[in-house]
């Protein structure tokens, strides 16, 4: 998804609706509206108001397409508040993530062709993969550093 489109998507999905965004971002609701309109080329979206309408919205889908546009992958610190996570549990859910990866996929092959949603399917469960790994050298390095002796091995 392009950054524009992105930008629109996000505004305009916000549950509140994007009269309820424009009054908490302390933007007026038409010059919101005109902000994210992809084919305005008169008013346009600054950085710090992009990155403010996510945090007011939840949604990081600006950041997404600005990191896919250069290259980059973003992704949530998943478990950063659990940093005494298990490395069994965080191999648990790993195996889990990867399951899910397999089911999106198999689910989507099975009349021969992707649709958008199930790419979107795809791409968040192998996002959540990832996740999942980097939860699992957090949990390990946490281990490292406590002197975390395991049976087994």
């Amino acid at each position: 998804m392009d950054v524009k489109t992105a930008a629109y998507r996000m505004v305009h999905d916000f549950a509140g609706g994007t009269p309820a965004l424009a009054e908490l971002a302390g933007i007026g609701h038409q010059v919101l509206v005109n902000k994210v309109n992809p084919n305005n080329t008169t008013h346009h979206l600054r950085l710090d108001e992009a990155a403010q309408l996510s945090e007011l919205t939840g949604n990081p889908v600006v950041l997404f397409a600005l990191a896919e546009r250069l290259g980059f992958v973003c992704m949530p610190a998943m478990f950063a508040e659990r940093p005494d996570r298990s490395p069994i549990l965080a191999l648990s859910g790993l195996i889990s993530a990867h399951g899910d990866v397999g089911e999106a996929v198999s689910m989507a092959l099975e009349d021969g062709r992707i649709d958008s949603a199930e790419l979107v399917d795809i791409e968040e469960a192998i996002l959540s993969n990832i996740e999942h790994l980097h939860s699992v050298l957090r949990a390990v390095r946490v281990a490292h550093r406590k002197g975390v002796r395991h049976e087994g091995g």
